[in-house]
């Protein structure tokens, strides 16, 4: 094995439990956070939040998921500056949280820390008999937040990633990544007109609406970010946000990690708190939103050509009750090619608490997603939906498959057996949508040959996530997926296969 760069090498020596006796603070309020989406998938435990009195619910702020009471998987989304009251300072880690530069603590700083150890395997990878892959990854990402007042600040982060083992297929970017500036972005922010108002110019994520569409990736060990400006405003009951941005082409090397002028994100995001008598007693948001995305380099088919397409949506979630319910849709239209582009995708899940709906109850429940496909393979209009950059371990943790050409439904049950551990089973079947387009995986890569052969059942997926919350800084994670292959696949020439997965998380 290589040696590890130096930097990652003594935050990996550093790494083992060594918050394991702080206790975890009492949360405020809950808030819904949909145990279908990221948080079982991606081994998050739901975590109530509160957002400062008189602005918009934290939840629905468009910030993504959150690792626990205290830290968001987007580590700028975090405030930490009740901090500046010393006596709340109660973990070993609280001082490197805030630390100010003046009397008042006005100007002031957060640092932040992030490692995780993974090994991965998968048989039959590719979804063809071979060789056996066999990954250890392992990711540190540094920030920083640094506060000038109340209506400026600039935060940074550096990541690496390492990519070694037995036998891991190709070296990707993705995963193995010398060093990079992952985020450094200006916000300048303050109160308009009785709302809260700001601007983000530079490099950033992106995680406003659905998982399904928009993540930060957090299955590889590097993020996905971008380039540009992102201004908001949210009031008591709404709020709104555009943005312009470009990707990052990601590289190998330490800070080759340019601008991809090829690609390029717009579009305006919204919400508004449903009025709580809507369904009785109910927690719900309803979130609107338009992305527009120019690639210059689309593959469909045999074909590489620039694609301009339109997503029209709106996304309904939260919780009625005990009922926890996520339902999005979308409609795609644009143009690939010179041929017209008319898709469309539904996503929808939905979990009933056995008893009083808190994070650690037992909730049973089901989802149920389609996505149009056809015409990557013929002429005339494009029907294949475009699953953008979303959580792609939603559909399948081995990334076998993904939200194009595309049907699925499974019930899922998750529950506490033994306090700090949360696990989600779940039982998927697979079928596509047209028999004539092919099977996509979860990166949106056809399997060669699926076009050509007849029916619609893919795979049956079973699934199992289970993770330990050890204390707030420390977790435990083991993900096993078995895909048995259905008539198209195996028609095709494909194999059954298992991905495994276990990995340490370390947050500060």
């Amino acid at each position: 094995m290589k040696r590890l760069p130096k930097g990652v090498a003594i935050a990996a020596m550093t790494m083992p439990g060594i918050a394991l006796g702080q206790t975890q603070p009492t949360p405020v309020q809950q808030l819904p956070v949909s145990p279908a989406a990221p948080v079982d998938q991606q081994g998050i435990v739901p975590a109530p939040g509160a957002a400062p009195a008189g602005s918009y619910p934290e939840a629905a702020l468009g910030y993504g998921a959150k690792a626990g009471p205290r830290f968001h998987l987007a580590r700028w989304a975090e405030d930490w500056s009740f901090l500046r009251d010393r006596s709340k300072r109660t973990g070993p880690f609280d001082a490197l949280k805030f630390i100010p530069f003046d009397e008042g603590g006005d100007i002031y700083l957060t640092l932040s820390d992030e490692q995780r150890l993974r090994h991965d395997t998968i048989t039959s990878p590719g979804l063809r008999a071979g060789r056996d892959t066999n990954a250890i990854l392992l990711r540190n990402v540094v920030g920083a937040d640094l506060h000038i007042g109340k209506n400026f600040r600039a935060y940074g982060e550096l990541a690496s990633g390492v990519q070694e083992g037995g036998y891991f297929g190709a070296v990707t970017p993705v995963q193995r990544n010398d060093l990079l500036v992952q985020q450094l972005f200006a916000e300048v922010k303050g109160n308009v007109g009785g709302m809260n108002a700001g601007i983000r110019v530079g490099r950033q994520d992106f995680q406003d609406g659905p998982i399904q569409l928009v993540s930060i990736q957090e299955n590889p060990n590097i993020r996905i970010t971008f380039d540009g400006v992102r201004a908001y405003a949210t009031g008591r009951r709404a709020r709104i946000g555009v943005f312009d941005l470009h990707y990052t082409r990601l590289g190998l090397d330490a800070f080759d990690d340019p601008t991809d002028k090829s690609r390029r994100f717009s579009g305006v995001t919204g919400s508004v708190v449903v009025p709580t008598n809507a369904f009785g007693s109910s927690k719900l948001y309803l979130d609107p939103f338009f992305y527009y995305l120019r690639n210059r380099n689309q593959r469909w088919g045999a074909t590489v050509a620039r694609e301009e397409r339109r997503f029209w949506g709106v996304r309904l979630w939260g919780d009625i009750g005990p009922i926890n319910v996520d339902v999005s849709a979308n409609h795609q239209s644009g143009t690939y090619d010179g041929r017209a582009v008319s898709a469309y995708q539904i996503f929808a899940a939905q979990t009933f608490a056995l008893g009083k709906p808190t994070p650690t109850a037992t909730r049973i429940g089901w989802r149920a997603d389609i996505s149009s496909g056809g015409g990557a393979f013929g002429t005339g209009t494009l029907h294949n939906a475009s699953q953008l950059f979303g959580t792609a371990p939603y559909f399948s943790y081995g990334i076998f498959v993904g939200p194009t050409n595309y049907l699925d439904v499974a019930p899922t049950v998750s529950f506490t057996p033994l306090k700090g551990v949360r696990v989600l089973t779940e039982l998927a079947f697979v079928w596509r949508n047209d028999e004539h387009d092919a099977v996509y995986s979860g990166v949106g890569n056809a399997y060669a040959g699926t076009q050509n052969v007849a029916g619609h059942d893919v795979a049956q997926l079973g699934r199992l996530n289970a993770v330990w919350s050890a204390t707030p800084n420390l977790s435990f994670t083991l993900r096993a997926e078995y895909l048995r292959a259905g008539n198209v696949l195996t028609r095709a020439g494909y194999a059954d296969s298992l991905f495994t997965g276990v990995w340490t998380t370390f947050r500060f």
